[in-house]
């Protein structure tokens, strides 16, 4: 018996958990030469592309899979998996249901369902994808601390504290879940467990940026002044997802028909958050002894700030007008 490719697909397995991807990409092209009909060669380099987060060769390669055999479990896992994470949601929301007629029983696909119907700010939906996961996979830290996160997101503030506590009973020191959980105990507002978490989580995995960055910012919260305003800002926060459209309308019709009570909101919620958010930065970076490297400008975040900074001109025109 041949036992090379066996033997080749653990050293795969090993390369790519080292992060060692081109010599796991020659190896996995090695495998599929040696035998082009095999479906599960092109899953296996497939693999290594979407841990290299290579989506679009991860998901060429995951077609090639199902070409040879449509039913290959990792070839449908990974085409379902890489369309997500590349955010084409409109092929995503195809190949997930093509990929549940032939594995309706497995956990990861209702997960991503939940995800992308958070998205959507479609709550309840959310909620029961992720519980239909959990029905397969019910000790699964990731979708444990997804549930809290979602069960918070439908004001279930003590159901939420509860499964975060049965996901870090579960949780084996994966950076992700501590992270995950980390980003729902904040936004409940428990900064010091938010704290807690984001440490493990940046210890576990330093290299990792979005674990480091989550830590510096939750540890602004150290500082009292600005847990307060975090808090008035969480409210303001809450009131918007609990009926985002009424929110707005509301929004709106102050600053039309009580124009100065718009300022006092504005003035009084988003101006002291920046500030305070500004000067504690400063203050754990010199704490800390580090200089931040600049963040990416979010497109979202850019509207937002213009938005603000439009108004603020019309606040101020106006004043000088009347």
């Amino acid at each position: 018996m041949n036992d090379w490719p066996i033997h080749t697909t653990q050293r795969i397995h090993k390369l790519r958990e080292l992060r060692r991807y081109d010599e796991a990409i020659e190896e996995a092209q090695n495998l599929i030469a040696s035998d082009p009909e095999i479906a599960h060669f092109y899953s296996i380099l497939a693999h290594v592309y979407y841990h290299k987060e290579d989506f679009e060769a991860s998901i060429h390669f995951s077609k090639e899979a199902l070409k040879k055999d449509p039913e290959d479990y990792t070839g449908n896992f990974l085409l379902v998996s890489s369309y997500y994470q590349s955010g084409d949601m409109k092929t995503f929301d195809i190949v997930v249901e093509d990929a549940l007629q032939l594995y309706p029983d497995v956990a990861h696909f209702y997960y991503l369902k939940a995800m992308r119907a958070l998205q959507k700010n479609k709550i309840k939906d959310s909620l029961k994808f992720m519980e239909t996961a959990l029905d397969y996979e019910s000790e699964d830290p990731v979708y444990l601390a997804a549930y809290s996160n979602f069960l918070l997101l439908s004001n279930k503030k003590k159901k939420s504290k509860e499964f975060e506590q049965v996901a870090l009973v579960k949780n084996d020191n994966d950076p992700h879940v501590f992270y995950s959980l980390a980003n729902t105990a904040f936004n409940r507002g428990d900064f010091k467990q938010a704290r807690e978490l984001s440490r493990l989580a940046a210890e576990i995995e330093p290299e990792e940026e979005a674990y480091r960055e989550q830590y510096l910012e939750f540890l602004k919260t150290s500082y009292v002044f600005h847990n307060a305003i975090l808090r008035v800002v969480q409210v303001n926060t809450f009131l918007r997802r609990i009926s985002p459209v009424l929110f707005w309308i509301l929004m709106l019709f102050i600053f039309f028909v009580f124009n100065p009570l718009f300022w006092m909101y504005l003035f009084c919620t988003l101006g002291p958050y920046y500030l305070s958010n500004f000067i504690t930065g400063v203050l754990i970076s010199r704490k800390l002894g580090i200089s931040r490297r600049k963040q990416k400008i979010k497109i979202s975040n850019a509207i937002i700030t213009g938005l603000f900074l439009v108004l603020v001109g019309m606040g101020v025109a106006g004043l000088f007008l009347e």
